[in-house]
């Protein structure tokens, strides 16, 4: 299963989290209006990046490990 993150930074490129998405098109659209409203010169939104999930309980504890410890996972 293929998931979209949108990495979203802010004051000067630390991080403020993640958005996430099932599909590409919401997650452009997410990240156009996040930087169609930012402060450009301090806030901006990475392009989104596919996460590919195994649609397993298996594939879903480990990715849930990996993505929701991030300590900036929003």
């Amino acid at each position: 299963m293929r998931f979209y993150r949108v990495h979203v930074r802010s004051e000067g490129g630390l991080s403020a989290g993640y958005l996430w998405f099932t599909s590409h098109k919401d997650a452009w659209k997410a990240k156009r209006q996040h930087d169609a409203q930012a402060d450009v010169e301090l806030d901006h939104a990475d392009d989104p990046e596919s996460v590919q999930i195994e649609p397993t309980r298996d594939g879903i504890l480990s990715a849930l490990r990996e993505w929701a410890s991030h300590a900036d996972n929003g």
